[in-house]
């Protein structure tokens, strides 16, 4: 029997949220996740009859993450947040392209992917990029600018994923680095050399610094720099 979802109430604070995101047995495999089976509880975060209040959740897991490492093993940590970013997954994300919500605010909630990065994902994936280590657990971080559902033209948009790139790459994690190189050959179809111009001064950032990269991580970056990855 199809039991009729019921959506998350407006009330539900942000503790309840995370449980919702997060706090779920990781599935085996893809295709068996909790979101997907009719006897959950909850379908999905009612974001569309309260974006401001999706938004000020995002924005707040994004800029302080550490707590969930302790929580959540490796493999909740990706699972939750695939269902977070993906829209096939919900429909968390596109409240930052919603025009009726202050810019100011949107713009604070791409900003902190940053941190989200930094102070998490660093840590859980390390270096497992999927060119290197494709055996280990790391589809979040890797699809991340692939699935989330921001893409825009619009030059403010655009401006602030770059910067967040940008600093991506500078993270010491083989996995960050492959994300935001991921994340700016996708981007490369709407800013160009633009792209290009970021991972190889990142490139060259790296060799006067000394930094070793994996031969293959180099490749993929030349690879993004035109925005020929896959």
């Amino acid at each position: 029997m199809c039991v009729e979802p019921r959506q998350l109430p407006d009330d539900i604070s942000f503790e309840r949220w995370v449980e919702h995101v997060f706090d779920h047995p990781a599935a085996e495999q893809r295709g068996d996740e909790w979101w997907w089976s009719e006897d959950d509880e909850y379908s999905e975060w009612n974001e569309e009859d309260n974006p401001a209040l999706t938004l000020q959740y995002i924005t707040k897991l994004f800029e302080s993450p550490r707590f969930l490492a302790i929580r959540f093993s490796r493999a909740q940590i990706d699972q939750g947040f695939n269902y977070l970013i993906s829209p096939a997954c919900s429909n968390h994300m596109f409240v930052v392209r919603d025009a009726t919500l202050p810019w100011d605010d949107r713009r604070a909630c791409i900003r902190a992917i940053a941190p989200l990065f930094r102070d998490l994902f660093a840590k859980v994936y390390g270096d497992d990029a999927e060119c290197t280590r494709p055996h280990k657990v790391s589809y979040a971080c890797f699809m991340w600018w692939d699935v989330i559902p921001i893409w825009a033209e619009d030059g403010p948009v655009v401006d602030e994923v770059l910067s967040v790139l940008r600093q991506t790459l500078r993270i010491q994690s083989n996995a960050c680095v492959e994300s935001a190189l991921h994340g700016l050959g996708e981007f490369h179809c709407v800013a160009g050399d633009r792209t290009s111009v970021i991972i190889q001064d990142f490139l060259k950032e790296c060799r006067a610094s000394n930094r070793k990269l994996p031969a293959k991580l180099v490749e993929y970056a030349q690879a993004a720099a035109v925005g020929d990855i896959l």
